[in-house]
């Protein structure tokens, strides 16, 4: 009953307002995060104490880890490094403004905030990744429903996407290391970061080259499916036990695995297959138990307490995106109107980004535990809500600006 229960409870309340918020044009996601802002509203307004814990409970924190592993491997095979290569000048520009525009204004906004703190560099770059990432899935399926996902807009966005996500996952690195030591690393100690990044790149890359192919001629003729999802398993469980033992997190591994889970390398029917559980494992288990967890960790009071750091963030990150990727966009030769798409669908957020604040809460870097005063206090909160009030307004603006069909720009 202390495992069942809280998971139980979680999945059908992600699933109902998953289901509603499908039914209304929104993502999953959002329906999810609303399942675990309403348990612990309701828990907060009924004096339940043990709704209230479910926050705190180790059964929804373990399988959350569990989910945000499945989560980046899902991100990573969905990824093909050939398309990132192959990405226009136009979305690697979109790419570029998409994470240095919000990156440097969240960061200098909390950074303004706390003059003073200890906590000053770490929770001001914590905010400035944050910011700076772009939710594929979700954009995506708002592109195909529109019949764009291969024209300009639909290319330059998710190729963009694609590209912010790795820089986010790399960024990563560098906040473990702010994490460990509570400061910017020095010259000496970021290029050991950066030479321990494309090491871990590198052997990964190797590994993948090799071991793929073998294991699907192996198990090709063997005719054994499941060990084909065993094998993808135990690559992003590898990857991330090399990645702690590097010194970075084990996010990083199941990102690997499946970014060079390619069909060239394992064969299309492979891969097809193993996608198709994957996706099905995610969206019908694992993703509903991250977000809902992310949800219960909400602490909606920040609203209350902090009403303008709350629209500050929210402000910083929509316009941050808008200006990072609309401008680049219409540089390289867009419409106007194409160019404001752009900006709009990288606004879109809700996977990457919430797993990295959330490792910066369990690491206790933001929080009750951490330093920053109020600001670090409700930071997680804040930048919870902030990844769904972007993608809540995404589709709908999407729709909006491209109520005529954008023509192809290339």
């Amino acid at each position: 009953m202390e495992i069942f229960l809280p998971l139980l409870v979680a999945l059908v309340a992600a699933r109902l307002t998953g289901e509603l918020l499908l039914r209304a044009g929104q993502p999953a996601l959002v329906g999810e995060m609303f399942a675990g802002l309403a348990l612990a509203t309701i828990g907060l307004a009924a004096g339940s104490g043990w709704l209230l814990s479910l926050g705190d409970s180790p059964v929804i924190a373990t399988f959350a880890d569990v989910g945000a592993f499945f989560l980046v491997l899902v991100v990573g095979v969905e990824m093909r490094p050939s398309e990132i290569g192959r990405a226009s000048r136009a979305g690697v520009a979109v790419a570029l403004g998409g994470v240095l525009v919000p990156m440097a204004a969240g960061f200098t906004l909390v950074w303004w905030l706390l003059p003073g703190s200890d906590a000053r560099f770490a929770l001001a770059f914590l905010t400035g990744v944050a910011l700076s990432i772009s939710a594929v899935p979700a954009t995506a399926r708002i592109f195909g429903e529109m019949g764009l996902l291969h024209h300009a807009v639909g290319r330059t966005v998710i190729a963009a996407a694609l590209i912010d996500d790795i820089i986010g996952l790399i960024s990563l690195a560098v906040l473990t290391a702010i994490v460990q030591t509570g400061a910017m690393p020095n010259a000496a100690a970021f290029a050991i970061v950066v030479g321990k990044s494309a090491a871990f790149f590198a052997i990964a890359i190797a590994f993948s080259t090799v071991a793929y192919p073998f294991a699907a001629r192996l198990l090709g003729s063997a005719h054994s499916r499941a060990a084909g999802l065993s094998t993808l398993l135990a690559a992003g469980m590898g990857f991330a036990v090399l990645a702690e033992a590097m010194g970075m997190h084990f996010i990083l591994g199941p990102f690997v695995a499946g970014l060079f889970f390619e069909p060239h390398r394992v064969g299309k029917a492979q891969y097809d297959e193993q996608k198709l559980v994957l996706e099905r494992i995610v969206a019908g288990f694992m993703r509903p138990i991250f977000f809902v967890a992310i949800g219960l960790n909400v602490d909606i009071t920040v609203v209350a307490a902090l009403p303008g750091f709350v629209a500050a963030i929210i402000l910083t990150a929509a316009f941050g995106k808008l200006l990072g990727c609309g401008i680049p966009a219409w540089l390289a030769g867009m419409r106007p109107r194409e160019a404001l798409a752009v900006g709009i669908g990288m606004n879109s957020r809700g996977a990457i980004e919430l797993i990295i604040a959330a490792i910066a809460l369990r690491a206790g870097l933001i929080g009750e535990s951490g330093g920053g005063g109020d600001i670090g206090r409700y930071l997680f909160s804040a930048l919870a809500l902030m990844a769904l009030v972007t993608t809540l307004i995404t589709p709908g603006l999407l729709r909006l600006v491209l109520r005529v069909r954008p023509v192809d720009s290339d």
